[in-house]
This record gives structure tokens, sequence and C-alpha cells, in this order.
């Protein structure tokens, strides 16, 4: 992959995680696990 290719990627990915309000991929699936489990 292109080195602007794995910036575009890492600014995605920066971006979702500030919406998430986490600071990286592992966070991000704490998260998602805690949901997931969490009763609706």
């Amino acid at each position: 992959m292109p080195a602007s290719g794995l910036t575009t990627v890492k600014k995605h990915l920066e971006s979702t995680f500030a919406k998430l309000a986490v600071e990286n991929r592992t966070a991000a699936a704490a998260m998602a696990l805690e949901r997931m489990q969490s009763p609706m």
C-alpha cells in the first residue's frame, strides 16, 4: 500500500476513534464487546 494510502487509513481511524471517544483499536473493540453483552 502506498504511504498516502496508509495516511488516509490512519486519518479515518482517528476520526472513528474520536467519534467513539476512545484512544485506540483495543479500546474500540472493548467498547463493542461491552455493548454486545449489554441487554437492550
